[in-house]
């Protein structure tokens, strides 16, 4: 007769779900926020101010320094998904005069592979 395991009592209110590598986790509490954008609440939580480039003058008035913002935020655990800030590039800091600011792209090459370098805008 094959020896058999005793089973324990399952607990009713544990939400079980398989994680990474198949292993059984056990759910968080969570309470998520949605941002509609970067006047919303939430949107600067845990997102430091970016430091100042010498070569750039102002903050953003978009995103205000940071850089990007928080499209979607757990306030319990502060897990979140973000947006680059499309106005500084998720700098943070703008030009305000007329020097051309560095930033990197992506080009096709006549060969048609993909190559990085580096654009200015002014």
């Amino acid at each position: 007769m094959p020896a058999t395991r005793p089973t324990r009592p399952r607990n009713p209110v544990a939400r079980r779900s398989f994680g990474r590598r198949g292993r059984r986790t056990i759910g968080h509490a969570s309470n998520i926020v949605h941002c509609d954008g970067p006047d919303s609440p939430h949107a600067f939580d845990i997102i430091p101010l970016q430091p100042r480039n010498g070569s750039l003058d102002a903050k953003c008035p978009v995103c205000r320094g940071h850089g990007q913002w928080n499209t979607e935020i757990d306030l319990i655990s502060f897990r979140c998904k973000r947006a680059i800030c499309d106005h500084c590039h998720g700098a943070g800091w703008i030009e305000t005069g007329s020097d051309p600011v560095a930033r990197a792209d992506i080009v096709m090459t006549p060969d048609g592979y993909p190559q990085w370098v580096v654009a200015f805008d002014s």
